[in-house]
């Protein structure tokens, strides 16, 4: 029987506190394997916890979000690189890193968040492990675009095993497949025009599916007033998917999952 794969999901987050094992147990019924990423030095070893109760479903990726970057001083940054580097052997990637001009909108605190993506990128090539990007524009995304600024970084820094999370910015998706980068879509696909045509071009081997759950819940599941996103919702955004490409669902599930398993290396 294929299963599914939820490439991007946050177990650790507050909102599973009082039933995260049952929200593990849905997922596990449905799902091969899920990749949570843990961006938030506070909640590492929740994320190791959770990991070592279901260590061959639960994966694990770390990074430190670029959201955070004005609520961590330069020395905190370089203690939390050299923590994620001592538990390289226990992670599967790097992220989400990235660019984040929503919530950071001080110019010199985006150079800093410039400046902790690239030492992100170098840690990812040190380890030989992928790097999971986040990118969000700001309301000065004419003046200040965040996808230009991540993706010259990328290809400045040679960065090669990259999947860019939840990708919205088609005018550079060209870009991104000329660098051999996988990008990845949720359930924002149910309703969003721009990850509908990502998704249309995006050639089946370099997409991955995810939830980016807690958040984004699909609407099917809010008209039933359920606005808290899981992994086993998943099942939204295939079937999504497989209506936009007009391919056989169990084709987009088998191709998808051995893409997360290769950029992986699960």
């Amino acid at each position: 029987m294929l299963k599914l794969v939820d490439s991007h999901c946050h177990l650790e987050d507050p909102a599973y506190n009082g039933d995260r094992d049952e929200v593990v147990a849905r997922a596990k019924r449905a799902l091969d394997f899920v990749v949570c990423s843990i961006v938030d030095p506070k909640e590492y070893e929740l994320g190791f916890e959770i990991a070592r109760k279901y260590p061959d479903f639960v994966k694990l990726t770390l990074a430190l979000h670029p959201g955070l970057v004005e609520k961590f001083s330069d020395e905190k940054i370089a203690e939390t690189l050299e923590k994620i580097e001592q538990m390289g052997d226990l992670i599967v990637g790097i992220g989400e890193t990235g660019l984040d001009y929503n919530w950071v909108k001080k110019e010199s605190e985006r150079e800093r968040q410039k400046n902790l993506f690239v030492k992100s990128i170098r840690l990812a090539k040190k380890l030989d492990l992928p790097l999971v990007v986040h990118i969000r524009a700001g309301e000065d995304k004419k003046e200040n675009d965040p996808y230009l600024d991540a993706i010259e970084i990328l290809e400045k820094e040679n960065a090669k095993r990259v999947l860019l999370h939840m990708f919205s910015a088609k005018r550079f998706l060209q870009r991104v497949l000329d660098n051999s980068w996988c990008v990845s879509t949720n359930a924002i696909v149910l309703t969003g025009k721009e990850h509908n045509r990502i998704v249309r071009a995006v050639p089946l081997e370099r997409l991955l599916l995810e939830t980016d759950s807690p958040y984004l819940a699909p609407e099917p599941e809010k008209l039933k007033g359920i606005k808290r996103n899981e992994p086993v919702f998943v099942k939204y955004v295939v079937e999504r998917v497989a209506k936009i490409k007009e391919i056989d669902l169990g084709e987009v599930i088998k191709q998808t999952s051995k893409n997360s398993k290769s950029f992986f290396n699960i």
